[in-house]
């Protein structure tokens, strides 16, 4: 969806380019959440750009992001001079108008579900301003150890580093109705599992957790959650939900658990 204009008589064009999911199970309902997106548009483009904050809580006005979301938006011209393209996209996660967004090396946008459709992901936390060889390196030696077969069969398989989980079990997801259980249960339900690679972990924010180090490194069946949060790692750990990173010599051995 997008829309071109002109704020002043004679001024330069402004465009703005919007990729949307619609989430309504009816064609009808999609079709009226197009209306209703549409202008919404419209008059977000002569009344809301102050800033994108206010532009997209215009956009979506009268429709949620139940029912649409938009996880691509590409806006030029003079009145958008003053906008940084990142900051819009994050702003896009943060008021959960979208899912994921991306953030291409190359700049060029994409839709989130046009480059991860059927795609093996890793998830590691760090900081990723300037991308290094540091970054690489731990989603290399992991992918590496993973058969080519199992590479070629994973139709969208997420894995995600221990140190993400570990932020995971230790946010209780109070928003959630079933709080620390249900987010549990949305993470691995959507063919997930960690992989851990054994590096140096901050776990000094870990309340009550305990460890065992081995030369300054710590491993997954060396962690111990306060209980009763210990068993369902323990849980995580037997059901292969999260698989341990093996000896040099047995990585060849490796396997992805699948899913149904």
């Amino acid at each position: 969806m997008g829309l071109r204009f002109q704020r002043v008589p004679r001024g330069g064009p402004n465009e703005i380019i919007l990729h949307v999911n619609l989430r309504d199970l009816s064609n009808q309902s999609q079709q009226e959440a197009v209306g209703i997106l549409g202008v919404n548009l419209i008059d977000a483009a002569f009344h809301a750009l102050g800033t994108p904050e206010a532009f997209l809580a215009n956009l979506f006005e009268d429709l949620g992001s139940q029912r649409a979301e938009i996880d691509c938006l590409e806006c030029n011209g003079p009145v958008f001079e003053g906008w940084d393209r990142n900051e819009i996209h994050v702003s896009l996660v943060a008021g959960a108008y979208a899912e994921a967004v991306v953030f291409p090396a190359d700049n060029q946008l994409v839709p989130a579900n046009e480059l991860l459709y059927k795609r093996l992901l890793v998830l590691a936390l760090g900081g990723f301003d300037s991308v290094s060889k540091l970054h690489a390196n731990p989603v290399r030696d992991t992918l590496a150890q993973v058969p080519k077969g199992e590479l070629a069969e994973t139709k969208g398989r997420l894995g995600l580093f221990l140190t993400v989980l570990l932020r995971v079990l230790d946010d209780r997801y109070r928003e959630l109705p079933g709080t620390l259980l249900e987010g549990i249960a949305r993470l691995f339900m959507q063919n997930v599992r960690v992989k851990e690679v054994r590096r140096r972990v901050e776990l000094a924010s870990l309340t009550g957790w305990r460890w065992k180090e081995k030369d300054g490194m710590i491993a997954a069946d060396d962690l111990y959650p306060p209980e009763p949060l210990d068993h369902l790692y323990r849980y995580l750990l037997s059901s292969k939900f999260i698989i341990p990173e093996k000896p040099a010599s047995e990585r060849s051995s490796l396997k992805i658990v699948r899913m149904g």
